[in-house]
């Protein structure tokens, strides 16, 4: 855990402010496989908040 925090210690702001939300959802992603849930509309959230595309979100 040591290793990330220091990995993401050296980002940018720029950098930083990319992953959190990547990360975000990574972790609600662990999180409704585990429920079974779907991730359509979090899918839509990302693409309308970012210049992702549905592909970059898979």
């Amino acid at each position: 855990m040591s290793d990330l925090v220091l990995t993401y210690n050296q980002l940018s702001k720029t950098g930083r402010r990319r992953l959190l939300p990547f990360a975000d959802m990574l972790l609600l992603q662990q999180k409704t496989r585990k429920n079974g849930a779907n991730l359509a509309g979090w899918k839509e959230y990302i693409k309308n908040v970012s210049t992702w595309t549905n592909d970059d979100i898979v």
